[in-house]
């Protein structure tokens, strides 16, 4: 088995993860994706003449290797098992769960699975979705405040939702780490490196790395178990080091505005 995917990816990061704590080698290999890099390199430089430039919208792995023959829907990561593709991170890491057992990353009882699975599917469906409308609102010059005050609703009732679905503890549903652990711990840590480029964290003092969760007790108290935790918190740290790796040029607001613009994400 193999993994295409770039370590600045959270959902990359999430499957390593899974990989790390079942025991499995799974070596990471750049996705064949050149022409789009080239591309987004020419329009990153007419964004640098003209920051007003009006850019084609495009897709940015479209008419690339990876998307006709390795993953349709142009996203990292894609899972290479035995000459066949799977892509989605939340289905990857179910499918190396299920591969090797041991140990389980879900329960024993079926209520606690299906809990294990709402806690994945808010995060997934509810919060992780917003980071990406919320990191086009860094740049104050294109900011919209009425887009933004939308994205904070919604953030907070991504929150609210967790909070309360959230088990007794330690970890997200239990006393030991499951698939939700791994899911919510990444999406947190990429909104707190996503965040880190405005010094207001664009008023999200959810995701303030010096004080998270002021306003979620359980989140916090997850969070921090989570991190004080050697196998995750050390893969949180590794994240934080590999997105700076990446991003590291894109330290001003401007500066990471034009890199969304360029690469065109879809909404």
């Amino acid at each position: 088995m193999k993994l295409f995917g770039v370590t600045a990816s959270p959902f990359v990061g999430r499957v390593q993860l899974v990989a790390e704590l079942k025991g499995i080698d799974l070596p990471l290999e750049m996705p064949p994706i050149e022409s789009a890099f080239a591309n987004l390199e020419q329009r990153l430089a007419a964004l640098e003449q003209d920051p007003a430039a009006a850019l084609p919208p495009i897709q940015f792995m479209g008419d690339t290797p990876y998307i006709r023959q390795i993953n349709p829907q142009g996203r990292i990561p894609t899972l290479e098992c035995d000459g066949r593709y799977l892509g989605e991170s939340a289905a990857i890491a179910q499918f190396l769960d299920e591969r090797v057992p041991d140990p389980p990353l879900m329960p024993d009882d079926a209520w606690s699975r299906a809990k294990v699975r709402q806690l994945c599917l808010v995060c997934d469906l509810s919060l992780t979705p917003q980071v990406f409308p919320l990191a086009q609102q860094i740049d104050p010059a294109t900011r919209d405040e009425g887009k933004l005050r939308e994205l904070t609703v919604e953030i907070e009732r991504s929150l609210f939702e967790l909070e309360h679905v959230l088990g007794p503890g330690p970890w997200a549903w239990s006393d030991r780490a499951t698939l939700a652990d791994v899911l919510m711990g990444f999406t947190v840590q990429f909104y707190q490196c996503v965040l880190t480029t405005t010094p207001e964290h664009l008023g999200m003092t959810a995701f303030d790395p010096a004080r998270p969760f002021p306003s979620h007790p359980r989140l916090a108290a997850w969070w921090a178990h989570l991190s004080q935790d050697p196998v995750f918190g050390t893969a949180m740290d590794r994240y934080r080091g590999q997105y700076r790796e990446w991003f590291g040029s894109l330290s001003t607001p401007r500066a990471f505005g034009n890199w969304l613009k360029a690469r065109a994400p879809r909404p």
